[in-house]
């Protein structure tokens, strides 16, 4: 009697969770349809915008750049995120190795034993000058200032271009900071 009271409750739970899952199923697929169906049904030469208005800036984000247009001004600035070809240097190795070749490990970075990544963010303009630099991710003791102060002495970049054309490109860079024991 026990027995077959325990295997109806079984047969119970067993059923009303296949029925919650099935209304699960039911109400979640219009849910999923509907934001798949966005997705996949962009025209892909259609850039999707996105309007931010903040004091006297506008700013637009679009899928694959992001553009500031100070009101009252009809030019566009815009920032690229994906290039035809990037910016790089006309320097043996590229931008690393210059990087490389002039970055000094801080005092206080070795004395603490600091070691680890900065990530820095900047804007290739259109004349390949840089602008714009700041550190996205820093590690301290000094080593995010210097990544910045050899940034500054970056030589005039090759713009990056779409359809042959310069852009402002950014760019963000790691740099590794590893003491040598």
């Amino acid at each position: 009697m026990v027995r077959s009271f325990i295997k109806n409750l079984n047969l119970i739970h067993y059923k009303s969770c296949h029925i919650a899952g099935i209304v699960f199923l039911l109400l979640m697929f219009p849910a999923m349809h509907s934001v798949f169906a966005g997705v996949f049904n962009e025209n892909p030469g259609e850039n999707k915008e996105i309007i931010f208005i903040s004091g006297n800036n506008v700013t637009s984000f679009y899928r694959s750049e992001l553009i500031l247009k100070p009101a009252g001004q009809g030019e566009d600035i815009r920032v690229h995120m994906i290039a035809d070809t990037y910016p790089g240097l006309s320097y043996p190795g590229g931008i690393y190795s210059f990087i490389d070749q002039r970055i000094e490990y801080p005092e206080k970075a070795m004395f603490n034993s600091t070691e680890g990544v900065v990530l820095v963010n900047f804007i290739v303009e259109k004349d390949g000058s840089i602008s714009n630099t700041s550190v996205l991710r820093g590690i301290g003791d000094g080593c995010d200032e210097e990544v910045l102060r050899v940034l500054e002495k970056l030589p005039v970049l090759n713009p990056g271009t779409i359809n042959n054309k310069p852009v402002r490109v950014a760019i963000t860079l790691p740099v590794r900071f590893k003491l040598k024991y």
